[in-house]
C-alpha cells in the first residue's frame, strides 16, 4: 500500500495548566456575573409585583368611578325628565 508523506509532527507546547488558569478565571467572571443578573431579576421581579399591585388598584378605582358616572347619568336623566 502506498501512503502519503506526513511531516514529523512537533510534540505540542503543553498549555494544560495555561488552559486550565484561563479557564478557571472564565468561571469565577461567569459566576460573578450570574450573582449580578439574579440580583437583577430579583430587583425586577418586585417591581412587577409593585406595579401589578399599582394597576389592580387602579382598575378598581376606575370601576368605581365608571359606577359612579353610570349612576349619576341616569340620575341627571330623570331629573331632566321630571322637569319636562
Amino acid at each position: 500500500a502506498i501512503e502519503e508523506y506526513q511531516e514529523p509532527q512537533e510534540p505540542k507546547a503543553d498549555n494544560t495548566a495555561v488552559e486550565l488558569a484561563s479557564l478557571t478565571a472564565e468561571v469565577a467572571e461567569l459566576k460573578a456575573n450570574e450573582v449580578i443578573l439574579i440580583a437583577g431579576k430579583e430587583q425586577a421581579d418586585k417591581e412587577v409585583a409593585e406595579l401589578k399591585a399599582k394597576v389592580g388598584a387602579l382598575e378598581k378605582s376606575l370601576a368605581t368611578s365608571e359606577a359612579n358616572l353610570k349612576k349619576a347619568t341616569a340620575e341627571a336623566k330623570k331629573a331632566t325628565t321630571a322637569d319636562k
